[in-house]
């Protein structure tokens, strides 16, 4: 990165002729981005024929384990013990978890009874494969716990393997319920399921305190952008017609060919991980900032006008990134919500929609779920370093520039919140997370982009981001672990 330039006034570089058809290159960028949506697409797709059933992840063990922690700490009524029974429309690791979480809570008797109320659901409904291959073994299991038979003769070593494989932790604290011999197992299921409750509580409560924080210098900082106290330091002159979008979308090109590329079997065969590949193919496709150099405008004045320089200090703008993470929360929150109201529509209308229950998983996470130390600490030089460096400087350097450019001549909320939108909303979908994932993205896509027009420099669009990502991947691989 350069010396930040001392002003960015329309004097300080001679207007290039404008060059390139905007209309041409933004039908080919809209073309090129449905295309990586549909190649998205097929991919989650084919990643969610490979899950057969959800309760065999990591993450719905994590999320067992919440709920045995909650529950540990609870007191054990009637009431929580009625809340608990499963309906028909309840997934199937929901009905299991309510028969087990019964059963920890009551007692066997209660988990017998919960189960005779899901096999006679069964025989009225379709009927359900999974539920039918695991609740017999439940049922002889809680039979034997029942009858004080603590070693749990009935359940072969078949059915505990089954168990174990069908339904993850939860199995395993089926097969070791409270009067289990083996106390050192059960007292291990145990710690692990306080720990869980620990770090999605404390995880809880930090994100609620730097959301309040966040809130509150967002708004402070709106109103001083709004009031002129605090200046917006992104200025669309001189404007280069097409330059920035050709920019763009040959970037796109290259970004996602390298990384189609990567997926050849052959890549697989060769001494360095796919990650570390991935890394460098990021860094290839930054070759797509020679283009404006090849188009007239001098590196020098391009690297500025992208947002490649050091702003007022670097040390400086860090921490204008670290605050904008967390002024970027509250948005996150509004993306939430959008979220849930079309979940919410789409349950009224009674169909899964464009993306079933929820956004879909980013693949990493996969990776994060099978891997070593060397390999979390890889994937977290991609997600907290390579990605905000390549992704701010193509979306919130050269794409907001160009969506800066085309609407100048509007009001400045009206060419922000244009620029900030479109290039949000772009940034969101290319993602794999579905299009259920775009209110999530897009919302932290917008917080970037203020912060781009507030510093002027990526720095602190690029902290935010790999702040953001560090933070979410060190949170999962503690979930995952």
């Amino acid at each position: 990165m350069s010396t930040e330039l001392p002003s960015e006034s329309p004097n300080d570089f001679e207007p290039p002729t404008r060059k390139g058809n905007s209309l041409i290159i933004w039908l080919m960028i809209i073309a090129a981005v449905s295309f990586i949506v549909y190649m998205q697409t097929q991919r989650t797709e084919d990643r969610a024929k490979k899950k057969q059933i959800a309760s065999h992840s990591k993450l719905i063990d994590f999320q067992n384990k919440i709920l045995m922690g909650f529950f540990g700490i609870t007191e054990r009524d009637e009431r929580a013990l009625d809340q608990l029974k499963s309906s028909a429309e309840d997934p199937f690791p929901q009905q299991i978890n309510s028969v087990i979480v019964i059963n920890e809570l009551g007692d066997a008797r209660r988990a017998l009874r919960e189960i005779e109320r899901i096999e006679n659901r069964l025989e009225e409904k379709e009927k359900k494969p999974e539920l039918a291959e695991v609740l017999p073994i439940l049922k002889k299991l809680y039979q034997d716990v029942d009858a004080g038979e603590h070693a749990l003769p009935s359940v072969s070593k078949e059915d505990r393997e089954k168990l174990k494989k069908k339904l993850g932790w939860m199995g395993e604290l089926a097969l070791h319920p409270s009067t289990t011999p083996d106390v050192e197992r059960r007292a291990e299921l145990l710690t692990e399921a306080e720990s869980a409750f620990t770090l999605a509580i404390g995880g809880l409560l930090g994100g609620i305190c730097t959301c309040g924080l966040g809130l509150i210098g967002l708004i402070v900082l709106i109103v001083f952008l709004a009031s002129g106290r605090a200046p917006f330091r992104l200025d669309p002159r001189p404007t280069r017609g097409a330059i920035y979008a050709e920019t763009f979308l040959i970037w796109l090109v290259l970004f996602w060919g390298l990384q189609m590329l990567l997926t050849l079997d052959f890549i697989g065969n060769l001494p360095v991980s796919r990650m570390l590949l991935s890394c460098l193919a990021s860094l290839l496709s930054l070759l797509a900032l020679l283009w404006p150099v090849q188009r007239g405008i001098p590196w020098e004045e391009a690297k500025h006008e992208i947002g490649l320089h050091t702003g007022q200090h670097p040390a400086y703008e860090a921490l204008c990134g670290i605050a904008t993470w967390a002024m970027c929360l509250p948005l996150l929150f509004v993306g939430a919500l959008i979220l849930w109201v079309i979940l919410q529509f789409q349950q009224m209308v009674g169909g899964g929609g464009v993306g079933g229950s929820g956004p879909a998983p980013h693949p990493i996470f996969e990776e994060v779920a099978r891997t070593d130390g060397w390999g979390i600490l890889q994937i977290l030089f991609m997600a907290s370093v390579m990605a905000p460096l390549v992704e701010e400087t193509m979306f919130r350097g050269v794409l907001h520039r160009n969506l800066r450019e085309m609407s100048r001549r509007s009001h400045m909320f009206v060419t922000f919140t244009f620029s900030a939108l479109v290039n949000g909303v772009i940034f969101a979908i290319v993602h794999p997370q579905g299009m259920l994932g775009v209110p999530l993205l897009a919302s932290l896509a917008v917080g970037f982009s203020l912060a781009r027009e507030w510093r002027g420099s990526l720095i602190a669009c690029m902290v935010a981001h790999g702040l953001h990502n560090g933070l979410v991947l060190l949170f999962v691989s503690a979930m995952l672990r």
